[in-house]
């Protein structure tokens, strides 16, 4: 039974939350109206799995409360209950809060941000994972350039100009930037020759996205493997990435969830270049059993490593503070049912690319249909299939054209 410390400074909200618990069996709630006896209750207790916090009051104090939260108690999840919030006040609650709701959200809404987060925080912490990381001497920081760019969209009003700005300053990742986003993948049809021209065709968000991509496998120098290939790695990444976002935009999801699944498509398999980098002999260990046992590369490294490259991956993300939800998508890529998502999210979007983009590759990569089945989208799959079909861009096409 997981256990829940709910804080809300005024009565009729605690006695909201209250009602809101009332019928989950899973949850042992504890509810307190101060900041103080909820850091006494938490200090006093490690066994809270989450805190939710109702922040009435001032949103200053609230974010400071998370914040000491996640100094003293690192693996306790943060969910934040709001109704309006201004663009000054999410800038706040963006680092100290893993999740936020409407105050007005279901049970059954509350519940299953609970469980997801739980699970995403209770994979990031299993015994395998910690041991392989703590065979990597380090692991690479956030990119100053992708902070700076994220500073920038949280602003009342993000210049394209500046995106464009910080961009420049980078002349490795200005010919990387333009070389990709006029690469066929993209199919504008005119040649961009600047960041900011880039950004005003490709959107802030997925420009962002492809910066922070760009930076994650420029920071790795894969050490030179017989079997292993970061630009056909980088390829299937940004292939996968257009897939999620396409898919995501048929199911109808918002801009913002929609740019989520491509930024986790991006990133989803980002973890094989950690462990390729860092840990080379082990990886052709594990490259070497896939191709013996005929083993997805998922499998064969869970024999090898004990955890997988998606784990990885999600272990880094979740250390740079990316969101949950792009941190769930590459962590469950695989196995989506273990992340507890009750509904479409960038995960569903995720998994299912990563296998169309296999399949059409001859690679072994397994839809889980149970997992779709459950969510009601199974008859989805033939469509989400041949609209992806569309889109691909084969290797060679791609060179041609870059």
């Amino acid at each position: 039974m997981r256990k829940v410390l709910f804080l809300d400074e005024k009565y009729d909200a605690v006695g909201g939350t209250r009602w809101l618990m009332r019928s989950v069996e899973r949850w042992r709630p504890v509810y307190v109206r101060t900041a103080d006896e909820a850091l006494r209750a938490l200090d006093a207790d490690e066994g809270f799995d989450a805190v939710v916090i109702n922040p009435q009051s001032t949103v200053v104090s609230g974010a400071a409360f998370l914040a000491e939260v996640m100094r003293r108690h690192p693996r306790t999840v943060r969910i934040v209950l709001s109704d309006r919030i201004g663009q000054e006040e999410l800038v706040r609650w963006l680092g100290p809060a893993h999740r936020r709701l409407s105050r007005s959200c279901s049970t059954s809404e509350l519940e299953d941000a609970l469980e997801r987060a739980c699970a995403l925080r209770d994979l990031l912490t299993n015994e395998s994972l910690q041991r392989i990381v703590s065979q990597i001497n380090s692991l690479p920081s956030l990119p100053a350039v992708y902070a700076e760019l994220v500073e920038e969209l949280q602003t009342a009003q993000p210049s394209v100009r500046k995106i464009g700005e910080i961009i420049a300053r980078d002349v490795a990742l200005t010919a990387k930037v333009l070389q990709v986003v006029n690469s066929a993948f993209f199919g504008l049809r005119r040649r961009i020759t600047s960041p900011a021209e880039a950004t005003m065709f490709l959107g802030l968000d997925a420009i962002v996205s492809l910066v922070l991509a760009i930076n994650v496998f420029s920071q790795f120098e894969a050490q030179r493997l017989p079997r292993f290939s970061p630009t056909a790695l980088w390829t299937h990444s940004l292939q996968t990435g257009l897939f999620a976002k396409r898919i995501a935009s048929l199911e109808r999801q918002s801009d913002k969830n929609a740019e989520e699944a491509f930024t986790a498509g991006l990133l989803h398999d980002a973890g094989k270049i950690v462990l390729a980098t860092a840990l080379p002999e082990w990886y052709e260990q594990a490259l070497a059993l896939m191709r013996k046992e005929e083993l997805s590369f998922a499998e064969a490294e869970r024999e090898v490593f004990g955890t997988t490259h998606a784990e990885v991956g999600a272990y880094l993300f979740g250390l740079w503070g990316l969101p949950d939800q792009i941190v769930e998508a590459v962590a469950f890529h695989h196995r989506p049912q273990d992340a507890k998502a009750n509904d479409f999210c960038a995960l569903t979007a995720v998994h299912v690319a990563n296998a169309i983009e296999h399949e059409g590759r001859a690679e072994r990569a397994q839809i889980d249909a149970d997992y779709l089945d459950a969510l009601r989208l199974i008859e989805r799959f033939t469509t989400w299939q041949q609209a992806c079909a569309k889109m691909r861009i084969e290797p060679d096409q791609e060179a041609e054209e870059a």
